[in-house]
C-alpha cells in the first residue's frame, strides 16, 4: 500500500476572482484538512506563491488582470514547475484548447464548473498522496 501524508502538512493555493465560488472552495478543502491561501488575481497569485511554496494550485483560467493559461506558462518557467496546478473554468472552450492545457507538464487536472466536490476532492487526495475524509456521497 503506498505511503499517505497527513492533509494538515499541504498547502493549497486557491486562485479564483468569484469571492462565492473561492468561499466554497476553502470550505470543501479545509474540511478535509488541507491548508489553505488564496488569491483573486494574477498578480497576487504570483506573489503568494513566492511567499507561501504551495503545494499544489488550483486555478480559474478566468482572471480580472491576466489569464491562467499565461500564470501556468510562467509557473513552468521558474522554480514553481513542479507544483501540480487542476484547472477550473466556468467557460466554454473547445476540447482542442482544454487539451492544449491539459498537455501542459505542470496541469495534473481540469475540471468545469460548477464542480462536484467528491470528485474534486478526491483528485487532489491522489495528486497529493493524503487520505479522504469525507465519504462518498450518498446516492
Amino acid at each position: 500500500m503506498p505511503e499517505t501524508k497527513d492533509s494538515k502538512l499541504c498547502l493549497i493555493l486557491i486562485v479564483e476572482d468569484d469571492p462565492n465560488i473561492l468561499g466554497m472552495l476553502r470550505d470543501i478543502l479545509e474540511v478535509e484538512g488541507f491548508r489553505i491561501a488564496t488569491a483573486q488575481t494574477g498578480a497576487s497569485a504570483l506573489q503568494s506563491i513566492r511567499q507561501s511554496k504551495p503545494d499544489l494550485i488550483v486555478l480559474d483560467l478566468v482572471l480580472p488582470d491576466m489569464n491562467g493559461y499565461q500564470l501556468i506558462k510562467t509557473w513552468q518557467d521558474s522554480p514553481t514547475r513542479d507544483i501540480p496546478i487542476v484547472v477550473i473554468t466556468a467557460r466554454a472552450m473547445e476540447t482542442s484548447t482544454q487539451d492544449m492545457i491539459k498537455m501542459e507538464s505542470n496541469v495534473k487536472g481540469f475540471f468545469a464548473k460548477p464542480l462536484q466536490p467528491y470528485a474534486f476532492v478526491l483528485h487532489l487526495h491522489d495528486i497529493l498522496k493524503t487520505t479522504p475524509r469525507q465519504s462518498p456521497p450518498r446516492t
